[in-house]
């Protein structure tokens, strides 16, 4: 744990749980991009160790080798399929529940780190029996991007633990960590639209598109108070739907635009107000509706659209109640 960047109060916690275990069952819960698999490893690693120290692994006995080695027959992955789709039942029944019941080889506890992801509701059903009685040498670790796809009678018999959002100097050390170049002052658009999610940083700072598409969305938003409903269902949807894969980038773009906005309409000399472009201040200048409440608005547009695809909703038909939400809003007559 001493090599992953940030996330300190976790790594406590999952020390101290991997000495001192309160559960058998832990919920590992953040958006894709925050590390779920890092610290899952870590924590099993941890769990499985011979002579942990201060409960973090040894990484010298017999256990923590095998587990380096990916050769460990004591831990058990459940991973989302190649081709998408849910995990099927009969996996979870025997690669789980029958696993289950089989002591470990070599540690002292057998550790199953399984993707709710991809686990639908009927599979979830089928793995709580296992959460409820788990045999004492076993371990479910629980990854899940979104915990209202995950049961309740699953979420109460875990023990959650909650990535936090990382800070900017610890997304600049982990972008560093995997040779993204750039200085810090380069780096500092990168570290404004990740939403403190490095994942989604190490994804910008690859994307050699990422220049257009903010210029293209800023101007999106800046613009759509004067489009036409004609428009705004055919042209702007087909730009979302177009860049539906980017619309985690696409939703910081939108709401990066309209803090700048507020920041810009509440204090115009405030230093951060200053840093905002030449186009947003002329935006909120000009038109004379705008104000921190219609601004507010917009932003529940785009976090309910965020809350929607979060239980599979149809995306074209969300991104157009969200365009002429913002439209309604942002209009300047």
């Amino acid at each position: 744990m001493a090599d992953i960047i940030g996330q300190n109060r976790l790594k406590s916690l999952i020390a101290s749980e991997a000495s001192f275990r309160h559960s058998s069952s832990y919920l590992l819960n953040a958006p894709k991009g925050m590390g779920k698999h890092l610290l899952a490893n870590a924590f099993a690693k941890a769990l499985m160790c011979e002579a942990p120290k201060e409960g973090k692994a040894c990484c010298e006995c017999k256990c923590c080798k095998y587990f380096d080695a990916g050769t460990t027959p004591d831990i058990v992955r459940i991973e989302a399929p190649e081709d998408g789709k849910n995990i099927k039942v009969e996996e979870i029944r025997n690669r789980v529940v029958a696993d289950a019941s089989i002591k470990p080889q070599f540690s002292k506890l057998k550790v199953f780190i399984i993707d709710l992801d991809c686990v639908a509701e009927d599979g979830q059903n089928v793995l709580l029996k296992s959460i409820e009685e788990p045999p004492e040498n076993v371990v479910f670790i629980l990854l899940s991007s979104v915990t209202d796809r995950v049961l309740s009678t699953v979420m109460s018999r875990v023990m959650e633990l909650k990535i936090d959002p990382y800070t900017s100097d610890e997304i600049y050390e982990i972008l560093k960590a995997n040779e993204v170049e750039g200085t810090r002052q380069e780096l500092e658009e990168v570290l404004a639209y990740c939403a403190g999610n490095p994942g989604r940083a190490l994804s910008i700072a690859s994307d050699e598109e990422f220049g257009k598409l903010t210029s293209d969305v800023t101007d999106l938003i800046l613009s759509i108070g004067d489009h036409s409903y004609s428009d705004i269902l055919t042209d702007d949807v087909a730009f979302m739907v177009s860049n539906k894969d980017r619309f985690a980038l696409i939703s910081e773009i939108i709401l990066k635009t309209l803090d700048s906005m507020a920041m810009y309409l509440k204090a115009p000399d405030n230093k951060t107000a200053l840093k905002a472009s030449g186009k947003i201040k002329e935006f909120v200048l000009s038109n004379k509706r705008l104000n921190t409440v219609r601004i507010g608005r917009c932003v529940e547009a785009v976090n309910s659209m965020k809350k929607a695809l979060m239980v599979n909703c149809n995306y074209e038909n969300n991104s157009g109640v969200m365009l002429l939400a913002m439209h309604e809003e942002l209009r300047s007559r």
